[in-house]
């Protein structure tokens, strides 16, 4: 009888152990979960061709690797001039409170990763807010004379991208930082955020409070959308820059911000980006350390922040005509113009201005990835060529940017169809979990993995105005979704019962949503400051006992920017509170809108 107990305890606990594991956050802990239900086992050692020879010996591989990301860096700069030591006279020191210490350690995330201190992030957090203190004393201690060199060091993880995982081509290096250097840069950054945000410029929305991927993309759109209003050619032109980040300069950035920046901030700057190093850990095994002397280092806190200051003077030296978009180095030019001769030379010019600009920063322009679409409402996409140097660039009948294909014809069934392809997939992976998670779990895991996936940047693309036809592939994918956390493999049940027994709204339903979403943020917050200015531009305000109303210029052509407009104010036009007067966070937004849209568990 007591083996029978046991026998069951422990079977239960090795489900429940599963099922933590399977819905835990993250895609990779969702395949590894599929690979082991099927009694699969991701490989323990990790085999590259070398020479032509399969090699599995940990030390030779991480050896080689490290070899590999050094070379690549290496090659690039070559024909660059070296970069040079610049001396930041700082007469007075930063000194940190306890208050700031507590406020970044708030925002720190509780991870278990760990830099080559081997203390993770979540016990670092912890300590500190126990004895703010004594973070407090080391860190002014720190600030008084110069980080550490193990500070300065970065444990770099090979992660898998694409094609053959026995190609070193094929992995990009994942940083992992000192636990206690990225609570001090998480302090430094308040600072340094107070005083050089201005620098950033408007078209930046990478790592800024109230921007998104899915606010560059609006904005993206909105100056194609506005083109077309107004009867111009447009163009769009995406330039891919290699290895941006590892390319930055620390004597040109002090040159850039002496004067603008307080010389105690630029003094850390200026040591925070001097002699970084890394090694390559795999397994047990540790390559030797590789120095660099230049690069901003990927997985700090600081090092987005700081690219982004770098190249935040890009739009300055381009035509004043162009309108200009970035997410940290993903940058995004709208060209417009009378005649399609007036928007080509309005690309050659901007183009080559924007190369020379980036080159005198030390960056490399990868030509054959940048891409080049002519948006227009004829069916046939048009193309052509544009010279810049010794490199041509062809014009294309999509643009992919930050995850969505912006074909030119705006009709979004190409990343529709791309997204369903994905979707599927996770479906296959899903299915093959359903048995051993329970019902909730199967429907957390849909909301986590698949419509992640599915409603990403839906704000863009999921308007009243999609064609039907692709609408329809949204909604079935939607629903099969649904149908695979209820085991309803037969479709025996209704959609309708089947959408309000899990309590997830339907496609039509979360588009308004997210809108509404989005538009509040925006205006609550103005920002991103183009969007939020372009987004209300036409429209007025009539205040009522219920709220506000929204209205919209009707005129323009169902392709254009003010049906987009009408519709976000006909989603807005549902919130019946006075919701402009109020000073709302994202969570408050987001109950508001559940009540909107949600009553008495049944769609609105």
């Amino acid at each position: 009888m007591i083996e029978k107990v046991m026998r069951k305890t422990i079977r239960d606990e090795t489900q429940n152990l599963f099922q933590l594991r399977a819905t835990a956050p993250g895609n990779r802990s969702f395949w590894n979960a599929v690979n082991e239900s099927q009694g699969l086992k991701r490989a323990d050692c990790l085999m590259l061709d070398i020479n032509g020879v399969a090699e599995t010996d940990e030390a030779i591989l991480a050896e080689y690797t490290g070899n590999f990301f050094s070379e690549r860096i290496n090659n690039l700069t070559d024909n660059m001039s070296e970069v040079e030591d610049v001396e930041i006279p700082s007469h007075e020191l930063i000194q940190l409170t306890v208050a700031e210490v507590l406020e970044a350690l708030e925002h720190v995330k509780t991870k278990m990763s760990s830099g080559p201190d081997g203390v993770p992030l979540k016990v670092a957090k912890y300590y500190g807010l126990a004895k703010p203190e004594v973070y407090k004393d080391i860190f002014n201690k720190v600030l008084s004379t110069k980080l550490p060199d193990e500070w300065k060091t970065a444990r770099v993880v090979a992660i898998h991208k694409k094609g053959s995982k026995r190609d070193v081509s094929n992995y990009r290096p994942v940083s992992n930082l000192c636990s206690m250097s990225k609570i001090l840069e998480r302090c430094i950054l308040k600072r340094l955020n107070e005083c050089a945000s201005q620098f950033l410029g408007d078209h930046q929305h990478g790592f800024r409070p109230g921007h998104s991927t899915s606010t560059c993309l609006m904005e993206l759109k909105d100056n194609i959308l506005d083109a077309l209003d107004a009867g111009l050619h447009c163009a769009v032109y995406r330039l891919d820059l290699s290895s941006a980040f590892d390319l930055l300069r620390r004597d040109t950035f002090a040159k850039q911000f002496s004067g603008l920046i307080p010389p105690q901030l630029l003094h850390f700057m200026n040591d925070f980006l001097m002699d970084r190093r890394y090694f390559v850990n795999l397994g047990a095994t540790n390559s030797r350390v590789f120095l660099l002397d230049r690069g901003c280092p990927q997985g700090s806190v600081l090092g987005p922040v700081l690219f982004s200051l770098y190249v935040g003077s890009v739009p300055t030296y381009l035509p004043s005509s162009i309108k200009y978009m970035s997410y940290a180095d993903d940058t995004y030019v709208v060209c417009r113009g009378d005649t399609l001769d007036s928007v080509k030379n309005q690309l050659k010019t901007s183009l080559e201005a924007h190369v020379e600009v980036l080159r005198s920063l030390g960056m490399i322009v990868n030509a054959g990835k940048t891409e080049i679409v002519f948006f227009d409402k004829g069916k046939e996409p048009y193309t052509t060529q544009i010279c810049i140097g010794d490199e041509t660039i062809m014009s294309k009948a999509s643009l992919k940017a930050l995850g969505v294909t912006f074909d030119h014809r705006l009709r979004w069934d190409i990343h529709v169809d791309n997204v369903c392809n994905r979707v599927r997939g996770l479906l296959c992976g899903l299915r093959i979990l359903r048995r051993k998670v329970t019902e909730k779990q199967a429907v957390c895991l849909v909301t986590a993995q698949v419509f992640s996936v599915l409603y990403y940047a839906c704000t863009v693309w999921l308007t009243s105005h999609l064609n039907r036809t692709v609408f329809k592939k949204v909604e079935s994918i939607h629903l099969r979704s649904l149908r695979v956390a209820m085991m309803d493999y037969k479709q025996q049940i209704s959609r309708e019962l089947l959408t309000a027994s899990l309590q997830r709204m339907d496609p039509g339903t979360w588009c308004r949503f997210a809108a509404c979403s989005l538009a509040m943020k925006v205006k609550l917050s103005g920002n991103p400051v183009n969007l939020c200015n372009s987004m209300f531009a036409n429209s007025f305000t009539q205040q009522r006992k219920i709220g506000q109303l929204f209205s919209y210029d009707n005129s323009k052509t169902l392709l254009g920017r003010g049906a987009t407009r009408n519709w976000i104010g006909k989603c807005i036009g549902r919130v019946k509170v006075p919701w402009t007067t109020q000073d709302l966070n994202k969570d408050q937004i987001r109950r508001l809108l559940k009540k909107v849209f949600w009553s008495s568990g049944t769609l609105v």
